[in-house]
């Protein structure tokens, strides 16, 4: 609850429809203790900006110019960062609401925007393999680490390579169901889910797990973030890209001491790969063109981190779909239709893009603007559920 001494800080909504505002007006209002009321733009002390609504820039030029010492907080779904403003990722959290309002009311205190550069508003889902969408032109994150394997510039392939990979399969009419049917796989059929499962159990322990049967070795080092194999691409492919895991496939946990000895052994060897990179690639392979059961073809997509695009491998028009989800989201079906691209190349960025969870479908931009207060679950698939537990830092 605010301090008694403090009146609600006024807050003008920009670029919000109607639904939203009613949302945000009931988020004030009782979740937030009414910290903050709406308030009319000229009678504002704060300006709060929907980064995700359309005509956002414009709308923010604007303002800032009528109001250039207006602390202005930003609200998008990506994390999108403006300097000099407070950046709070949606849906919003009461938390993370009143960490900006107390900042805003600092800014206001010292003589409003332009007088001092706002703390960040702490954000848990930071992930240092991807690149914040302010940056996406500019810069690309590496982890540091020394495998050569494992910094190798991304592999761009072109339409006709990509085949190879994702089929030929015509596109298909969303409403009908069997056409539908026939784009959809299931992650648990397929090695793809198995490792999943395994990816996720030695990032939650901590252990080094390694997997083999008579065809391979995989040893997971959650620590470093790494993966080893001996295997090239073509034989990865050909071992991991197949129904199930193999009847013989051992699961082991290495100890300190060997874990160590074996690290040591794969780097020298240049064996060690990252582990976003293997999971995207291996979601690739296994998806040649489809998406995972559960998925709506209809419900727009956002992207929720810019991919680290150079260090995995990119189906044809990979920029060109993240740049496109980055400023407005979009359903799959609409993806293609706006790109003018064969549906499966959509499907196949999408099934990779999940696995790194830097996607996720978009309800009404009311219902992403506030964080549900209980965790009312959907029904999910089981990768969405295997990769909800993936911490992929």
């Amino acid at each position: 609850m605010p301090d008694k001494k403090e009146v609600a800080l006024r807050v003008a909504a920009i670029g919000m429809d109607q639904r939203s505002l009613s949302t945000l007006q009931m988020f004030f209002k009782i979740p937030c203790r009414n910290s903050c009321q709406l308030a009319e733009e000229d009678a504002a002390e704060v300006a709060m900006l929907d980064m995700d609504a359309i005509d956002a820039g414009k709308l923010f030029e604007e303002h800032r110019e009528r109001f250039p010492d207006r602390p202005v907080i930003v609200l998008s779904l990506s994390g999108q960062a403006i300097k000099g403003t407070i950046n709070v990722r949606k849906p919003l959290s009461v938390a993370l609401m009143l960490e900006a309002i107390a900042q805003a009311r600092k800014q206001l205190a010292t003589g409003g925007a332009g007088k001092q550069t706002p703390d960040p508003v702490p954000d848990s889902s930071t992930d240092s393999n991807v690149v914040p969408l302010k940056q996406q032109e500019k810069v690309q994150v590496s982890r540091v680490g020394s495998s050569a394997a494992a910094h190798k510039a991304a592999l761009q392939l072109d339409e006709k390579e990509f085949r190879s990979l994702v089929g030929s399969a015509p596109d298909i009419d969303p409403g009908n169901a069997d056409q539908r049917v026939g784009v959809c796989f299931n992650p648990d059929d397929y090695m793809f889910g198995y490792i999943c499962k395994v990816f996720a159990e030695a990032r939650k322990s901590g252990s080094v797990i390694r997997l083999e049967d008579s065809w391979s070795t995989l040893t997971v080092f959650p620590g470093q973030d790494r993966v080893a194999t001996e295997l090239k691409d073509p034989q990865l492919r050909t071992v991991y890209v197949m129904s199930n895991k193999p009847k013989d496939m051992r699961q082991s946990i290495l100890g300190t001491g060997q874990a160590e000895r074996e690290y040591q052994v794969m780097e020298e060897k240049q064996a060690l790969q990252d582990m976003d990179a293997f999971l995207w690639k291996l979601a690739l392979w296994t998806s040649r063109g489809r998406i995972p059961d559960g998925t709506s073809l209809s419900i727009p997509v956002f992207l929720r981190h810019w991919p680290n695009m150079t260090r995995l491998l990119l189906p044809p028009h990979a920029l060109r779909i993240t740049a496109l989800w980055a400023h407005q989201p979009h359903s799959l079906i609409q993806t293609a239709s706006a790109l003018r691209i064969p549906q499966r190349f959509v499907f196949a960025f999408y099934s990779a893009a999940l696995a790194l969870d830097l996607v996720g479908p978009c309800r009404r931009s009311s219902d992403m603007l506030v964080e549900p207060s209980t965790a009312a679950s959907e029904n999910r698939s089981v990768l969405a559920r295997i990769l909800q537990r993936l911490k992929i830092a």
